[in-house]
């Protein structure tokens, strides 16, 4: 996947499905594009890093998760993204398996501030899907 490339993960008002059904057909849908976007690792095990990248502009502001220095996924940040790390924990583990050790949340960029926002319990849910995945919170 290039660098560039993002993800569009938030629907348009418009696009909005109009059922439970149909909610739950388009985020398989859009969760099988993500599986798909995530490239193959050689590597027996490993660890990856979630980040905030920051753009051009004070609006522009990314998700990108790294193995080392290689972007493997990347989409828009927006303000207390926990529940979009519980997702992309969950589709991480669901690629690479039992290889894949943790998925570490890097405190640079004003990364906790968007990543955990004002809610009291967000470093807790970013624990616990970290726990829940790979086993067990290593930094």
């Amino acid at each position: 996947m290039a660098a560039g490339r993002i993800f569009t993960r938030r629907m348009s008002e418009k696009s909005q499905p109009r059922s439970l059904r149909a909610w739950r057909e388009q985020r398989q849908s859009q969760e099988s594009q993500i599986l798909e976007q995530f490239p193959e690792i050689e590597e027996a095990q490993f660890t990856l890093t979630w980040e905030l990248e920051l753009g051009d502009s004070a609006e522009d502001r990314f998700w990108v998760v790294k193995h080392g220095e290689r972007i493997i996924y990347r989409e828009e940040a927006k303000y207390e993204d926990y529940h979009r790390f519980e997702v992309l924990a969950r589709l991480l583990k669901e690629k690479y398996g039992s290889r894949v050790k943790d998925l570490v949340p890097v405190e640079a960029n004003d990364a906790g501030f968007y990543l955990y926002g004002d809610f009291l319990g967000a470093v807790r849910r970013v624990e616990d899907a970290r726990k829940r995945n790979f086993g067990s919170v290593s930094g």
